[in-house]
């Protein structure tokens, strides 16, 4: 027995907005290769207790606006594709809080496209990242770095 699902036909909009969004990701990625080993102050433009503030603070603070930047344009490509899953969660209960099923969710999930391994390393590097940063004994320092 097969279901049909509900899948909105892509309009022209969607399509135009698509297209323009991975024109800015594409932008943004060839920005960050070029400009952020270029970034740099004068060594007398600021004082810091770093002997490299100079070099580090504006290629972090570059790297981090177009990472900023990249991730915001990757959110309106999912929203405009409908690939956010708000109304499921809101409408499909608590059925996925069983822990039991999650290995086999997961598994289903990933065998379902290549690129959702991608996915997968992203989460649980940023996971870490944040789980780190909550346990850590200097929250300021491992949130912003030693310059912030």
């Amino acid at each position: 027995m097969t279901t049909a699902r509900n899948q909105l036909a892509p309009s022209g909009a969607n399509v135009n907005l698509s297209l323009w969004v991975n024109r800015g990701l594409e932008a943004l990625w060839l920005l960050t290769v070029f400009l952020v080993p270029l970034a740099f102050l004068d060594r007398d433009y600021a004082r810091s207790e770093a002997l490299i503030a100079y070099a580090e603070v504006p290629k972090i603070a570059l790297l981090r606006t177009l990472t900023g930047l990249m991730a915001v344009l990757w959110l309106v490509e999912w929203v405009a594709q409908g690939r956010v899953p708000f109304s499921s969660l809101i409408s499909g209960g608590w059925s996925g809080v069983r822990p039991s099923l999650w290995p086999a969710a997961l598994s289903k999930w990933l065998r379902e496209s290549p690129t959702r391994w991608l996915l997968l390393a992203v989460g649980v590097y940023l996971g870490t990242t944040l789980l780190s940063t909550v346990l850590s004994s200097s929250v300021d320092t491992s949130l912003w770095g030693e310059i912030p």
